[in-house]
């Protein structure tokens, strides 16, 4: 709920309605347009092992929740 509210500033009723399958389209989108004004993402830091490992635990727990969403696997 942390991504839909502060970086794609959903409502709560805009969140509680989206489909997965949705809400991983807006993040990714979002994510897209944030790369694109800063140059490529040069000045993006690099996600720290535990960063990557809350949002594989979290993706995977969306994933067994939702299982008509997209398939995400991890890189690296």
């Amino acid at each position: 709920m942390e991504l839909a509210f502060g970086m794609l500033d959903w409502t709560p009723e805009t969140f509680w309605n989206a489909t997965y399958r949705e809400f991983h389209a807006a993040i990714r989108g979002r994510a897209e347009m944030l790369q694109a004004k800063s140059g490529g993402g040069g000045s993006h830091r690099k996600m720290t092992g535990r960063e990557k490992a809350d949002l594989l635990a979290w993706t995977k727990d969306m994933q067994a929740k939702y299982p008509d969403g997209p398939s995400i696997k991890a890189k690296g």
